[in-house]
């Protein structure tokens, strides 16, 4: 394990229950996912749901085909994580169902930088559908993201956990972009604890635990062949705050493939965030991504 600070400024993370983009140094252009989707593109996603505010949602629309009878039983969701805080399987045909306790909800789309896209694409882990995202080639200071900025309404005091399903499709390794990162806040108020997943610019994966002070990380391989896997980013509370990233181990049973501690965990977690998508920083060349089966739960 090592202690690293990173170069890059967090301090802009979204506040809990409000929307606040990041701002980005350097514009997007756009570029297609044509190849990658069976929907349009979405748009900014507007404010984010505050903690509680679950509406539901009528079944989808169906024409009898396979994809429909996926979709009418809930997809991936309700078959593999029917009891998760919050799941989403995108097999519904657009980015703002999700399933909450085995019942379909609302969430508000993902927030898409200008020039970026995001979309239901049909590269599925689980098919028909997936969360398919673009960023195009971003200058020194450049940054951009295509992510879900989801708070929750069940926040966690033990700990919690975020798994997806993650193909990257075009992707230069040697870049910088966070995959996922789970916020907690506490009574106070304060910056909060953070938990992320990323890809370093040294070609490895990351897992960084942040919670004022200098970063505690540790790097694991990567796999950079182009197909499916399953990622896991677990974070514990208590006398130490502890992060792990699992590859590949749906029952995470086995060894984490890295994991980073940091002391005086929060004692009172009040309210708690997560995001799930592509957060790049330039210089980088596009990054074009589909990711599948996101679950959050608490333990």
């Amino acid at each position: 394990m090592a202690t690293t600070s990173r170069a890059r400024d967090r301090t802009a993370l979204l506040a809990f229950g409000a929307a606040a983009l990041v701002s980005i140094a350097a514009a997007c252009t756009l570029r297609s996912l044509d190849y990658l989707t069976n929907g349009g593109p979405v748009g900014d996603a507007g404010d984010a749901m505050a903690s509680g505010d679950v509406a539901s949602v009528d079944a989808p629309t169906t024409d009898g085909g396979a994809a429909d009878a996926d979709a009418a039983d809930g997809g991936w969701c309700m078959r593999n994580a029917p009891a998760a805080v919050l799941c989403a399987d995108f097999d519904e045909g657009n980015l703002t169902t999700a399933f909450a306790g085995g019942k379909a909800t609302f969430i508000p789309g993902p927030n898409v930088d200008p020039g970026c896209d995001g979309s239901v694409g049909s590269v599925a882990s689980s098919p028909p559908g997936a969360f398919a995202t673009s960023v195009p080639a971003l200058g020194d200071a450049g940054h951009a993201v295509v992510r879900y900025e989801q708070p929750v309404a069940s926040p966690p005091t033990q700990g919690c956990r975020m798994r997806m399903d993650l193909k990257l499709l075009t992707f230069n390794p040697g870049e910088e972009v966070d995959l996922i990162q789970l916020l907690l806040y506490d009574q106070d108020g304060g910056a909060p604890a953070r938990a992320f997943l990323s890809l370093d610019p040294s070609g490895s994966g990351l897992v960084d635990i942040d919670q004022g002070g200098p970063d505690m990380s540790s790097s694991f391989s990567f796999p950079g062949d182009g197909q499916w896997h399953t990622y896991t980013l677990d974070l514990d509370l208590g006398a130490n705050e502890s992060a792990r990233v699992y590859v590949d181990d749906p029952d995470e049973l086995q060894m984490p493939a890295a994991s980073a501690t940091e002391p005086a965990a929060f004692a009172q977690v009040s309210s708690a965030s997560f995001y799930v998508g592509t957060d790049v920083y330039g210089p980088s060349t596009p990054v074009v991504a589909a990711i599948d089966n996101v679950v959050f739960s608490t333990k």
